[in-house]
């Protein structure tokens, strides 16, 4: 029993809810050298998800897996998305998905760009999400690594492939998280700081008081 929260996308709207869905172990599936091209822009990463095939059910080691270096723990916190998708029949367009988490596997985030298109064929589906309003924001592990797997909702044995990804991109907006030992330099800071205060509200009071004696 995999534990998924699931983003669901249709005509540019953008909805969470959190639901446990039988799945084969993430971990199972092999990675895929990246297809496309992932760039830094910013504060976020955009990944170019041109001709990434839509195969199997989560967990098939013939999904592909892509693994992004994002940064130790670094927060996942917006999804935004451009894509051309296609469904080859009999499989849907509502069964192409996408998980987005920590290489561990763990509390996944499911994205559904077509989550209402019970049909086969091409669409077009744009849209963007602030996954911490809807409680979806995630922070990757110690290794830094985004995980993602593109896969089938539903496995209609459709070969070689159920779906494609035909072009476009997808940006996902990324807090770094700060290391430890910037966490004590910025203890260290403010306990520099409250007692260059204290130290002058001191000068400041002897200060006064020989004014008054004078």
């Amino acid at each position: 029993m995999a534990d998924f929260k699931w983003l669901i996308a249709a005509c540019g709207l953008a909805w969470g809810l959190s639901a446990p869905v039988q799945a084969a172990t993430p971990a199972a599936a092999s990675t895929s050298p990246l297809l496309g091209s992932a760039a830094f822009v910013g504060s976020g990463l955009v990944l170019d998800v041109s001709g990434i095939d839509s195969k199997d059910a989560l967990g098939s080691p013939l999904n592909t897996v892509l693994n992004v270096q994002v940064g130790a723990n670094a927060l996942i916190n917006s999804l935004t998305w451009d894509l051309q998708l296609q469904a080859f029949d009999p499989s849907w367009l509502s069964h192409i998905k996408l998980s987005l988490g920590p290489s561990s596997g763990a509390g996944l985030v499911a994205f559904t760009p077509g989550i209402n298109d019970e049909y086969s064929g091409s669409a077009h589906y744009s849209g963007s999400a602030n996954l911490v309003d809807y409680g979806l924001a995630f922070q990757v592990g110690a290794d830094g690594l985004l995980r993602l797997e593109f896969f089938e909702g539903v496995d209609n044995g459709v070969e070689p492939t159920d779906g494609k990804w035909l072009s476009g991109t997808l940006s996902l907006g990324i807090s770094p998280v700060p290391e430890p030992s910037s966490y004590g330099l910025m203890a260290l800071g403010l306990i520099v700081l409250l007692g260059s205060r204290g130290i002058a509200r001191r000068f400041d009071k002897g200060s006064g008081s020989c004014s008054k004696a004078a």
